[in-house]
């Protein structure tokens, strides 16, 4: 990432390859350079046309926190839910076989952010409600 972030540096110097929004820009910067924006670019309206993987790309992958909170708020609203302890999005794939104020178990979408990168269906899963993520 710093080869990348040199090379954009490097390329400013020359004001004739400066796009012209980047020198426009309203935005809060870093004190170190005048380049990169400290403030988050990414509006909350754009997460809602965004495909669910880019979603999950923002929320594991971010630095800005204001983003990850963006894309964690999206998740939610498309029905996907937190597991605390194992860092990872479930979201239910049918009605619940069993359901106490424990837990519930049955079959749930699980997106694989480690191996795959991709949704997965896990049968008879058990999820205790003390590993739900209930804020944002």
């Amino acid at each position: 990432m710093d080869y990348f972030k040199e090379s954009f540096v490097n390329m400013l110097k020359d004001e004739d390859s400066v796009p012209p929004p980047l020198l426009n820009a309203k935005t809060s910067y870093d004190s170190r350079n005048e380049i990169f924006p400290v403030s988050p670019l990414v509006d909350g309206d754009l997460f809602s046309k965004m495909e669910l993987e880019t979603i999950f790309m923002i929320f594991y992958y971010q630095k800005y926190e204001y983003e990850r909170y963006l894309a964690a708020k999206e998740l939610k609203k498309r029905e996907w839910r937190f597991n605390k302890k194992f860092q990872i999005w479930f979201k239910r794939n049918a009605q619940p076989k069993e359901a106490n104020e424990v837990y519930e178990k049955g079959d749930f979408l699980i997106f694989d952010c480690e191996e795959k990168w991709t949704v997965k269906k896990s049968n008879d899963f058990v999820f205790e409600y003390k590993h739900l993520e209930s804020e944002l």
